[in-house]
């Protein structure tokens, strides 16, 4: 009757830690939806793990080891999958991100902390939930507040977010229900002392599921009263728009949508980010090209998708052949994060490279946009990147050959995209870039003659009391006839549309201006690039050269590089691969070359910062450091307990033949330790003979005749191992103290 009573109990108890793995799965289901989060899988085995080690009663030094293991194999298969588990560089770079994220800890920037620190702080806190429920199902039995507390937390995501709760609710009915009636009756038994064997739990089990299916049937099946309040989410929505409606919304930093300009500027000196170079300039994102009266659109027609990997030559961005060029270097460190590339402007790009192996870039050419993917969902967002790149120099005579569009055979299609502008444009706009080019003959001087006309007197930069245009008014006929004050958005809208009034192709492009100089790093410049830096501007194609980027915002400078009377032949410090080529490193060693040495300067970078981190907050560190050294000091303590134990895991599956020499010295070492010391004059056999009286066996004696005979006898040591193994480990036993 007591081996029944503990066989149906310990059936119970692993009913009930399946259970408990249902209803903690619950938990995790929506984050799928709501956050991006994938491989949910990888959690839920974590958790079943940690249930099956509590149902063993493994012991606790296993149980860390297993789990521990588990969790450094789950974070390198989420984010390191590239790089072999075998290689120590994914261990040294998650060591870089831990110092790193610490730190931010510590200084509450919980934006910056990695990915990969919060995955395993995620880990921890599903190991501290599976021990409670394991505390609440076999020591309390009772489980109805986690129960309680599931349903709540389902309902409200129903309510309040995307997630629908409906399969959800029905899967806790049946899971809750049937663990609250299966502890009940345990605490029944244990509370009366009754013996439990198959029968008795049948007995329990058929109404209680009997129940549970009159329950689910009643649910689906009766009547449903409409509801009786109506949808909170809606309502607060509708009232908010009553004050939106009335405010015109504000922007702040780079927004995709560009529909509706107008309105104030709002600063906002988050920093988006930090840029090593020495080279100042626009960091561009995208440009649009459909000017609608109101604002800008994109166009509809898509052009070539060109996808590259990190490191890789790409060439993209280039202009003319005959353009002079000056290599530069940029690395960018991403601190508030999107899925677009924002790059140098202008620029030919040559490669971008980043230490994160699972990204891909893309370069859309018809919205002259560069964004990353990563064909893993759990993978975290880029956090750093480097551009490398040349930065042309504008031979201003080059661009005054151009003078129209049939001279270069420039398509109608092409004109017609972007000399694009709406019928409801107002007359007076087309009359204005009549006037400002009248006289000139090519396109660079009705460029500048129309750039130049926003630094009259009469036009100011101001970002507050910005009016939307109104119903029938036209955005940059209110900025060139009516207010004439604003932003960016204001002046690099009204060039494009001068511009194409004047049959000249321009877009509008965004991004944003160079930053603030913050200091010198190994005598290269840092800048922060903050929301309050989004910025637009223009860009003009001359057929010969390719775009070529302007500037008409008063206050603002043109970052890009003319010279006049360029003389082609002439050398330079870097020019293009064209006018260069054998200078340049084979694609294959460059990108070698510089992959490595990226990597190399990230992980310097990673250190260098979390050690200006630990002397900001040294005491922390101080405390944690010596948390530490007591935890080393405890296992060093108790080693008697742990170490034979590891021992025996680690040696127990090893077949080669050298296992059986480091067994036996393993041996003779924590034998050692357990205080039976062997003398230096004392051969092994009378060692042996020592050690079995003490433990009153013949097992040493058997092992050191065997272990001889191998050593001097030549016998095969794998197969004597394998003979011998049990002698070994019952005498590693005998020292666990």
């Amino acid at each position: 009757m007591n081996l029944r009573m503990i066989t149906v109990e310990k059936a119970g108890e692993l009913v009930f830690y399946g259970l408990g793995l249902l209803l903690l799965w619950e938990w995790l289901r929506p984050l799928e939806q709501l956050t991006g989060t994938g491989y949910l899988s990888v959690f839920v085995v974590f958790i079943a793990l940690s249930f099956l080690l509590q149902f063993l009663q493994t012991r606790p030094i296993y149980r860390l080891l297993l789990l521990v293991s588990y969790v450094l194999w789950s974070t390198h298969f989420l984010y390191y999958k590239k790089i072999s588990l075998l290689d120590w560089t994914w261990l040294q770079l998650l060591i870089g991100s831990f110092t790193e994220s610490i730190g931010f800890l510590m200084s509450k920037n919980w934006v910056e902390i990695s990915y990969e620190f919060r995955t395993i702080l995620f880990f921890i806190l599903l190991w501290l939930m599976t021990y409670l429920l394991h505390y609440w199902i076999v020591v309390k039995k009772s489980i109805f507040l986690f129960f309680l507390v599931t349903v709540l937390f389902i309902t409200i995501l129903d309510t309040f977010s995307p997630y629908d709760g409906n399969a959800a609710i029905v899967r806790l009915v049946i899971f809750g229900f049937f663990m609250l009636g299966y502890l009940h009756f345990f605490r029944l038994l244990q509370k009366e002392k009754i013996k439990v064997d198959k029968r008795l739990f049948s007995k329990w089990t058929i109404p209680l599921l009997g129940f549970i299916v009159f329950a689910i049937f009643v649910g689906f099946s009766a009547p449903k009263f409409d509801p009786q309040w109506p949808d909170p989410v809606p309502y607060i929505i509708s009232y908010s728009e009553k004050f939106t409606e009335e405010e015109p919304a504000k922007r702040a930093g780079y927004g995709e949508d560009d529909s509706r300009l107008g309105g104030d500027f709002l600063e906002d000196d988050t920093v988006v980010l930090t840029v090593k170079t020495n080279a100042k300039h626009y960091w561009k994102i995208e440009s649009k090209d459909v000017y609608t009266g109101k604002g800008w659109e994109r166009n509809l027609i898509e052009g070539n998708v060109t996808s590259f990997d990190s490191g890789a030559d790409v060439q993209l961005l280039g202009y003319g052949k005959n353009i002079k060029s000056v290599e530069h270097v940029a690395y960018v460190y991403v601190k508030l994060f999107n899925n677009h590339i924002p790059y140098p402007e202008p620029l030919w790009l040559k490669r971008i490279i980043t230490d994160t192996p699972t990204i891909k870039f893309k370069y859309e050419e018809s919205k002259d946009r560069i964004h990353y993917e990563s064909p893993y969902q759990s993978s975290p967002p880029l956090r750093n990147y480097t551009i490398h790149y040349y930065q042309p120099v504008f031979n201003i005579d080059e661009l005054k050959k151009v003078q129209s569009a049939e001279q270069f055979g420039l398509t109608p299609l092409f004109m017609a995209r972007y000399t694009q502008l709406p019928d409801t444009l107002p007359g007076r706009v087309r009359i204005l870039a009549a006037e400002l080019t009248e006289g000139k003959t090519n396109w660079y001087d009705k460029a500048k003659a129309i750039e130049n006309h926003f630094d009259n007197i009469d036009f100011v930069y101001q970002k507050e009391n910005i009016p939307y245009p109104e119903e029938n008014e036209d955005y940059v006929d209110q900025f060139l006839f009516e207010t004439h004050r604003g932003y960016c958005d204001n002046f690099s809208s009204s060039m494009v549309v001068l511009l194409r009034a004047a049959g000249i192709p321009a877009r509008w492009v965004k991004g944003y201006s160079n930053g603030e100089f913050i200091e010198k790093v190994d005598g290269i410049s840092v800048y922060d690039i903050t929301n309050s830096n989004a910025h637009s501007w223009v860009e003009v194609f001359f057929p010969n050269v390719g775009w070529v980027p302007f500037e008409p915002t008063k206050g603002f400078t043109n970052q890009a590089r003319f010279e006049t009377n360029l003389k082609l032949s002439e050398t330079s410090d870097t020019l293009t691969p064209e006018i260069k080529p054998k200078q340049e490193k084979s694609q294959q060693e460059e990108k070698k070359s510089s992959t490595a040495s990226d990597q190399k300067g990230t992980l310097k970078e990673r250190v260098e910062k979390g050690i200006q981190l630990i002397k900001a907050y040294w005491w922390e560190f101080v405390g944690i450091l010596m948390g530490i050294c007591l935890l080393i000091y405890v296992l060093y303590k108790v080693r008697g307990k742990w170490l034979p134990r590891f021992w025996m895991i680690y040696f127990r599956n090893i077949k080669k033949e050298h296992a059986f020499y480091q067994a036996y010295g393993v041996l003779l070492k924590e034998l050692n330790r357990y205080g039976l010391k062997r003398h230096p004059d004392q051969t092994l056999s009378d060692y042996a003979n020592f050690i079995d009286t003490y433990f009153m066996t013949n097992d040493m004696k058997k092992l050191t005749k065997k272990y001889e005979a191998v050593l001097y006898g030549g016998r095969e040591a794998e197969k004597e191992w394998m003979e011998v193994y049990e002698l070994w480990e019952n005498l590693i036993k005998k020292t666990i103290s």
